[in-house]
């Protein structure tokens, strides 16, 4: 009996600890996320709240070929997501092209929020808070993966909650992202 009051015990003293650690490690939201656009004004994520938001991985150096597709991908979606570029300095961003891949997204009429060009890799020291939180479960709470690429997408729901990843590799017209972005709404 003696054994049991000890388990009884440590399992109680368990769950105290765990209970403790749950207030002093709280997971920040996406909304909490201070991120910039691409001209270094804050851009606050809380205004998304209630959209779904796709951020999308660029290099800067999208052909026209791929550029004709996420535009016509953009007309498809666009009242169901927001759309947040996110430029990846291991994938060929350069900063002195700035202006004309602004002019570029825009010629090819595509409303995509571009942010300041970040590390977006795990493997990198300085890896960006937003990507941080979109690459590590411990973060996000759902997936761990490592960014492919540029082309790589991620979607977070209504409620802030990342419910989707999908590698480059996967083209635009394929039916699945039908689905992802036709997902109804969360109900919690």
């Amino acid at each position: 009996m003696n054994n049991i009051h000890k388990r009884l015990g440590m399992s109680i003293l368990l769950i105290g600890v765990f209970g403790m650690l749950s207030f002093t490690f709280q997971v920040k939201a996406i909304y909490d996320i201070n991120i910039k656009d691409i001209n270094g004004q804050n851009l606050g994520l809380k205004k998304y709240k209630g959209k779904k938001l796709l951020f999308i991985i660029i290099s800067g150096n999208e052909a026209d070929s791929s550029l004709k597709k996420l535009s016509s991908f953009y007309s498809k979606f666009k009242k169901d997501a927001a759309f947040i570029g996110v430029p990846s300095l291991e994938d060929g961003y350069v900063e002195a092209n700035k202006q004309a891949i602004k002019k570029k997204y825009k010629d090819y009429k595509i409303e995509i929020e571009i942010i300041q060009a970040m590390y977006t890799k795990k493997t990198s020291a300085n890896q960006s808070e937003l990507m941080k939180w979109l690459t590590h479960k411990e973060q996000n709470l759902y997936f761990s993966n490592e960014v492919t690429g540029a082309g790589q997408k991620f979607f977070i729901d209504e409620t802030g909650h990342l419910y989707a990843v999908m590698v480059p590799q996967i083209p635009l017209h394929s039916v699945v992202f039908e689905r992802i972005l036709g997902r109804p709404k969360p109900k919690h």
